[in-house]
């Protein structure tokens, strides 16, 4: 966790504190009890919404076990609303000693006070991460080949660079193995054109994020495969590099 994350972590809890303190005291006015209340939930506050956002979220929800969520972070709550009340009571025996006018709150009133920054904090990370997986989900863009006698879907972040060859044309991937489609090399170069994908020979089209290095002849491609440029070609290569509509 990086300094700005903790000191975000710990201005939130700060806050927190605060808004307890004005919460509680509204209730049952101010006495010295209520900096013992603070002091001995807001540790389990903290502690559920580290342990839902922290294991919880990252076992079951990022993973889509929607429901194992759901029901651990009831069962979270639960004990955690016990727990609390169980404090409460540890508070008025023995910190007030029985005195209702030193522990003059509403049980109920205070633990679900002491919750809402538990939900909060968890609602907080669950919408990044929501925010997070929308943004990732706009940048991955795929496109259909056959391949196989079946519809195989490509991630065109995947693709290296793309040869034509006389009967097939032959798809190199980053992690995988070449995939051979029947498609016509100009189907697929109007399909990837605008997706960061350049035709630069009669029989290669490559990605340009995947080019380790180039001449005015020829390229190295990530993979180590050299691509050539096409004479036809050329010049609107160059035209790319030079108004910076290459990457």
């Amino acid at each position: 966790m990086d300094k700005k994350r903790i000191a975000l972590h710990f201005l939130f809890w700060i806050v927190t504190a605060l808004f307890l303190g004005t919460y509680i005291s509204y209730r049952s006015g101010f006495t010295s009890t209520n900096s013992w209340i603070i002091l001995m939930l807001l540790p389990v506050c903290m502690g559920t919404a580290y342990f839902i956002n922290y294991y919880l979220i990252k076992s079951f929800l990022i993973p889509g076990h929607y429901g194992k969520f759901l029901l651990f972070t009831a069962y979270s709550l639960i004990v955690a609303f016990y727990l609390e009340s169980l404090i409460l009571i540890f508070i008025f025996v023995f910190v007030a000693d029985f005195d209702s006018s030193q522990a003059n709150f509403d049980t109920l009133f205070t633990v679900v006070g002491m919750l809402l920054p538990i939900i909060l904090g968890v609602s907080i990370k669950v919408f990044r991460l929501f925010i997070h997986s929308d943004k990732k989900d706009e940048g991955i863009q795929k496109i259909t080949l056959r391949a196989d006698r079946k519809n195989v879907q490509v991630d065109v972040n995947d693709i290296i660079f793309i040869e034509g060859l006389k009967d097939y044309v032959k798809v190199y991937l980053t992690n995988e193995a070449p995939l051979i489609t029947k498609e016509k090399m100009m189907t697929i170069q109007n399909n990837l054109d605008d997706k960061g994908l350049v035709r630069v020979h009669k029989s290669y089209i490559v990605a340009t994020s995947n080019i380790k290095s180039y001449n005015s002849k020829e390229m190295e491609m990530s993979n180590g495969k050299i691509v050539p440029i096409g004479k036809t070609y050329r010049e609107s290569f160059k035209a790319r590099l030079a108004d910076g509509t290459l990457t």
